[in-house]
């Protein structure tokens, strides 16, 4: 399908939390960022979800897929993407980070 052809598009995104994070709050927060985006819409054919995707090695990856213009999908993708972060920040949301810890043995 060539979706440059269609008036909407879907932006699909995943955040990684924390396996302590609460699942609930977590979800709250990506659907609100997903309700409210300036250039996002909803209806019956075209809702907001948010929904657990996958447990990875050491995070919990959460879904979020909402609609809006084809025009605005990259705005969108990136605007979303920004308060994704800034809002897990502001409620103590911890997205993990890959860490590498390295020995250095002496002969």
């Amino acid at each position: 399908m060539n979706v440059s052809h269609e008036p909407t598009r879907r932006v699909d995104l995943v955040a990684s939390v924390d396996y302590g994070s609460d699942i609930k709050n977590v979800k709250a927060i990506l659907f609100d960022i997903g309700s409210n985006l300036e250039y996002s819409f909803e209806d019956e054919t075209h809702p907001v979800q948010v929904y657990v995707d996958t447990y990875g090695d050491s995070a919990i990856n959460l879904g979020l897929r909402f609609w809006v213009k084809a025009e605005d999908y990259w705005t969108a993708k990136w605007e979303a993407t920004e308060q994704i972060k800034e809002k897990f920040d502001a409620a103590g949301i911890s997205i993990p980070f890959n860490q590498l810890d390295v020995m250095i043995k002496n002969k």
